[in-house]
Order: C-alpha cells, then sequence, then structure tokens
C-alpha cells in the first residue's frame, strides 16, 4: 500500500471509530495518520495537514473525558459494516486472500458477529484459508445470542463436499474444546469416514507441533499484577485466532484488569490451551478496546501476538 493510500485509509479508519463511539481507537488512527506525515517532509500541505490533525486530537481529548454521558450506537449499520471491513483489509495487492480475512476479523473487534460470519463463509471456497475460516465461523457462532448455532453450523458441513472427513475431524475437536470452555454439553456427530474423537485434549508429550503448523489456541491464561501489586492467575477464552494472533474479552467488571495491560507490553509465562496439550508461551499486547456495540456491548478486547512457545 503506497503513502497516500495508507494515509486516506488511516484518516478514514478513525473517522469510522469515531462515529460509533470508539473514541480512543479513533485517537490511536489520528496519532498514527500524524506520525506518519512527520516522518515524511516531501507530502504536499504537510503543515497544514498536521495542524488539522492537531486539532481532530484535541476536540477527541473532550470528548473521551465525557464519554460516560454519550449515547452509544445500538447497532452498526450494514454501509458502515461494508465500510469497516473494507478499511481495514490491508494489503489486499499482495494477499487478497489474507486481506479477506482480515476485512471478516475486523468487524469480529467491532462485535457484528453475525456479519462476520457471512463474510467468513464467503471465504469457505478457498481451499487454502477454508479451515482457518471455519474456525471463526464457529467462533463466532458461540458469541451471538444464540449459541448453539455453531453446533447447528457444524453439522451442515458434515454434509458439505468441500469438507472433507480429516477437516470435519479438526472441526469436531475445536468445537468440543470451544463448548466445554462455554460450559456447554452437546454431542457431536462423526463426520463419515473421520477420526472418532472422543477425547478433546490428548497428551502429547515431548512432541512438538511441526514448524509450519498453527497451533489451535481455544484458551489462554495470563499472570496480571493488579493495582494492589497483588498476582493472580486469569483465563479467558480465545474470541478468535489468525495465525500467531488471537483476541480475548474481558467483561465490564474487569476494567481494572483491562487497565493493567499495555500495548506493546510482553507478558511472560503464559499457558495456551489447544486442542493437543497446554503450552507454555510469551505474548506481546498489540491492540486494545472496548466494544461499544453488539452483544458483546461493554465488554473490552485485547488482541495478543503469541511471541513465543
Amino acid at each position: 500500500m503506497d503513502l497516500a493510500a495508507k494515509l486516506k485509509a488511516l484518516l478514514k479508519g478513525a473517522e469510522v471509530y469515531r462515529t460509533q463511539g470508539l473514541l480512543t481507537e479513533a485517537r490511536e488512527q489520528y496519532r498514527s495518520a500524524s506520525k506518519l506525515i512527520a516522518a515524511h517532509p516531501q507530502i504536499k500541505n504537510r503543515d497544514t495537514l498536521l495542524q488539522g490533525l492537531e486539532a481532530k486530537l484535541n476536540s477527541l481529548e473532550a470528548e473521551i473525558l465525557k464519554v460516560e454521558n454519550t449515547p452509544l450506537t445500538p447497532e452498526i449499520s450494514a454501509e458502515n459494516q461494508t465500510l469497516i471491513k473494507r478499511l481495514f483489509s490491508f494489503g489486499e495487492a499482495e494477499d487478497p486472500e489474507n486481506a479477506a480475512l482480515e476485512g471478516a476479523i475486523a468487524l469480529i473487534k467491532f462485535g457484528q458477529y453475525n456479519r462476520a460470519i457471512e463474510e467468513f463463509e464467503a471465504l469457505l471456497d478457498r481451499d487454502s484459508i477454508r479451515f482457518v475460516a471455519a474456525k471463526n465461523i464457529l467462533r463466532c457462532g458461540l458469541n451471538t445470542e444464540d449459541p448453539e448455532t455453531a453446533v447447528r453450523q457444524y453439522g451442515v458441513w458434515i454434509s458439505d463436499p468441500r469438507f472433507d472427513p480429516e477437516i470435519m475431524g479438526k472441526l469436531k475437536t475445536f468445537l468440543e474444546n470451544l463448548l466445554t470452555k462455554k460450559g456447554i454439553s452437546a454431542k457431536l456427530p462423526d463426520a463419515g469416514r473421520a477420526p472418532t474423537l472422543g477425547v478433546t485434549l490428548i497428551e502429547v508429550g515431548e512432541e512438538e507441533p511441526e514448524e509450519d503448523e498453527v497451533i489451535d489456541i481455544t484458551a489462554v491464561s495470563l499472570q496480571v499484577e493488579g493495582k494492589d501489586k497483588k498476582k493472580r492467575r486469569l483465563e479467558y477464552e480465545v474470541s478468535f485466532q489468525s495465525g500467531n494472533l488471537i483476541s480475548i474479552l474481558l467483561s465490564e467488571r474487569e476494567k481494572e484488569v483491562y487497565e493493567v495491560f499495555r500495548v506493546g507490553e510482553t507478558i511472560d509465562s503464559v499457558e495456551l490451551t489447544s486442542p493437543m496439550a497446554i503450552f507454555k508461551g510469551t505474548a506481546k499486547i498489540m491492540e486494545k478496546n472496548q466494544i461499544k456495540v453488539g452483544p458483546r456491548k461493554g465488554c473490552f478486547s485485547v488482541g495478543l501476538k503469541i511471541t513465543g512457545i
């Protein structure tokens, strides 16, 4: 993406965040745009643009101070959902499939699970990303107002020729683990020639995953130090995963924990739960925001990058 296109995407993204009440996220987008302009003296009308951004940032700071009294938008319009998907699909020219995934994942971050499911479903025809898309459909389904959506979707895929027994076996294990974390009891049927997967956690001893294999992570356990300086370990379900990037959701009651997280900070002694085993690792905090719309309104979203296992 060239400089002009990247700058335009940042500014449009900031406006989308701002119109939906995501003020701190809008502020970060404007700050990123300001840094980008400052780093390129060849930009035409550079000083004027910087002054305009400074004015927008000052206005945002004033809004943030009274955010508690700002009425929330109940839902994002279909038009804005499409805009969100397009704005946050970076790198489309180089990797269209990855860009499409990023666009659908952006909708999850705004709490738009039903629309995200639609976008992921459109990606199921692509062999290279079918499994990733299917996993995120199941995750989104469990986050909707009707969690049984995920179970019904799994049942539909059993007779779908795009899903071979091997993929269905993996999805069965994956969904069983998600359901267990949610406290939901459901008996999932096997898919044709798929292997019987009665146990969802397999001890693997010293066996390590293949280097190129992406580990499915269903939950993470983090050691957090509160304002009282006491350390405690907290466990969270993974709301979505794309490669080594995952997102977790904190409830409104966990604002104090949310405020402890700092973007750019690396967390040691992270426990990662997968269908294979529980791994030890490290994670870097990539982003954080509060969801202001949709069924998870009020929850806090934290994006993590797994940096080592």
